[in-house]
């Protein structure tokens, strides 16, 4: 990624990190503050409404123990029993009942035989052991139950709020149970409010309160449970207290949109910063990146010519004085170099020619004694010694060949080639020879390449004597040209079943004047090395492990790099000559 795009996520980053958090923190700090308030408003609310209900309870325990205490019903009741005469109360339990405003009333013996109900006439001689039970617990506070009740419609439970007494006459005993039910505790208990919904629930969760609105009126609300217990410890009911959260929605969304408002500012700004920033410091390092790719390149006339803070003057004329001091010092180390590649070269040369010399001067010297001598074999002598000579010539002739091609080699002309015409050449000019066999291997069609011909048949060539060569004294000595399609080029691999080579013997095989064989000059892959580095290309040695030698070419479709700079091996041993000189 560029500096200038990582200049301007930096910025963005910097802008808004802080609104984010800012905006968490905002959020969050809201929220608490509102949960807080509703919990205190929803605990007010509900501790009003249990206040309410203790209150309304304490009434109706009030008149129900009047009821017990000092009815005339009652004392006529425990009278009756008392003298043992069946008791006559139904006829006026309901009209007590209604009298004191209880809904419903029950009155049992010891064994919990009803005596009277004015609630459920028909209940009276039955047996009702719950109400039996209640009537024994005189000291609690209130129960919460399903009572059967006859309506306008019939026998139906109806859910009740209870108490219990028990009367006492004459050592007789009975128990009574009464209440009022639940709707009409509620439709004086849950009023209209502003700030909250007060909700009655029974104990399997159901909505009791009277009316229609649904519980809760809406999913988030917040929602304070407060339980109502039965003597046993049972739930009987909850009083469920709702309390709107528009305000905090109303707040969270103005927040929101500030927040949101300040981030796009931020970035906006962010951004604007970023650029002008990026603009007077990354286009120079751009531009300084550049000018380091082209030196990288071997570009040394490369110079940056740009203006900015005094830091980046200050590279920039770093980067200038550097590129200066490359030229200088690559200047003088091709000279030096140059001066030692040419003395190796005089050096190679007096060596190889030294020895051709010697059996010419043996030549001269013995036709030189045999005419002084009159030696009646002169002639034939002559004819040994002229034939030594011009095979010592041609020898020095060709040591001289090979030094000056790698010496002098011509630019690449390049043209569009067909490798596989090329293979085939190869191939027929080793045909039908003596020595190990030279056949071709085209598996695909090869794309066309641009490369200089000659060069690339001088390369296959060579390799190929190299590879007959080491396949020399096989019975089946033979060598194969495999072309195939490579990653942007061609592939073509001269492969042999000789002997192989050692791992010292590949790592120098294409240094100039490294050899294995007892005549040469060591120049022949040293300059197949350089053809094919000078087509862009490349060249690898392996010997599989089943025997013999693999060479492998490389060469790219686009042919020798275009580069306004010779070669080093250029610079290194002079200039070119043309092909046709």
């Amino acid at each position: 990624m560029k500096l200038r795009w990582q200049l301007v996520l930096a910025f963005a980053f910097a802008a808004t990190v802080p609104i984010v958090v800012a905006a968490y923190g905002a959020r969050k700090l809201i929220g608490d503050r509102y949960r807080v308030e509703f919990s205190q408003r929803a605990r007010r609310i509900g501790d009003e409404m249990k206040a309410r209900l203790r209150t309304g309870l304490r009434g109706e325990r009030d008149r129900l123990r009047q009821f017990c205490e000092g009815d005339v019903l009652v004392d006529k009741l425990l009278t009756d029993l008392a003298a043992g005469r069946e008791p006559d109360l139904q006829e006026h339990i309901r009209a007590a009942m209604e009298g004191r405003g209880l809904d419903t009333l029950e009155v049992v013996d010891p064994r919990g035989r009803v005596l009277g109900s004015g609630h459920l006439p028909g209940a009276v001689g039955s047996i009702d052991r719950e109400t039996l039970a209640l009537s024994r617990e005189p000291d609690m506070q209130f129960v919460i139950r399903d009572v059967r009740v006859r309506t306008n419609e019939g026998v139906r439970p109806v859910l009740a709020l209870e108490h219990a007494c028990q009367a006492e006459r004459l050592h007789k005993k009975v128990g009574v149970v009464g209440g009022v039910f639940f709707s009409g505790v509620l439709t004086g208990l849950l009023i209209e409010r502003e700030d909250a919904q007060v909700f009655v629930l029974d104990e399997a969760g159901r909505v009791i309160s009277p009316g229609d609105a649904t519980f809760p009126p809406r999913a988030s609300y917040p929602r304070l449970d407060i339980p109502l217990h039965n003597p046993d410890g049972s739930v009987a009911a909850t009083i469920a207290v709702a309390v709107p959260d528009e305000a905090l929605h109303a707040d969270v969304r103005r927040l929101e949109g500030q927040l949101l408002l300040a981030l796009l500012s931020g970035l906006a700004l962010a951004l604007l910063l970023a650029l002008l920033i990026a603009r007077r410091i990354a286009s120079p390092l751009d531009r300084l990146a550049v000018g380091v790719a082209e030196i990288a390149g071997g570009n040394l006339e490369q110079r940056i010519d740009v203006r900015g803070s005094r830091e980046i003057n200050r590279l920039v004329e770093a980067f200038n004085r550097m590129a200066r001091d490359l030229k200088a010092t690559r200047a003088r180390m091709l000279r030096a170099e140059r001066v030692a590649a040419w003395r190796e070269i005089a050096r190679r040369i007096a060596h190889e020619i030294k020895n051709p010399l010697f059996p010419i001067q043996t030549s001269m010297e013995t036709l030189r004694k045999t005419y002084r001598a009159q030696h009646p074999e002169f002639g034939e002598i002559l004819e040994e010694a002229t034939s030594t000579v011009l095979e010592e010539v041609e020898r020095v002739k060709r040591i001289v060949t090979e030094f000056s091609q790698f010496a002098r080699m011509p630019k690449p002309k390049p043209q569009e080639l067909a490798v596989e015409e090329v293979v085939s050449h190869v191939v027929g000019l080793f045909a039908g020879g003596p020595g190990p066999s030279v056949r071709s291997e085209l598996r695909e069609s090869l794309p066309r390449i641009s490369a200089d011909r000659e060069q690339i048949i001088q390369v296959l060539l060579n390799l190929v004597q190299n590879a007959r060569d080491a396949a020399e004294g096989r019975p089946d000595g033979a060598v194969r040209l495999v072309a195939a399609r490579g990653d942007g080029g061609v592939t073509v691999r001269v492969i042999d079943n000789g002997t192989g080579m050692s791992e010292d013997v590949r790592a120098r095989m294409f240094e100039p004047y490294f050899t294995t064989k007892e005549t040469g000059t060591g120049l022949g892959l040293a300059i197949v090395h350089r053809i094919v580095t000078e087509h862009g290309g490349s060249i690898e040695v392996s010997c599989p492990s089943q025997g013999g030698t693999v060479v492998s070419v490389f060469l790219t479709r686009e042919g020798p790099p275009v580069s306004p700079e010779e070669s080093q091996a250029d610079r290194d041993l002079g200039p070119r000559r043309d092909s046709s000189t």
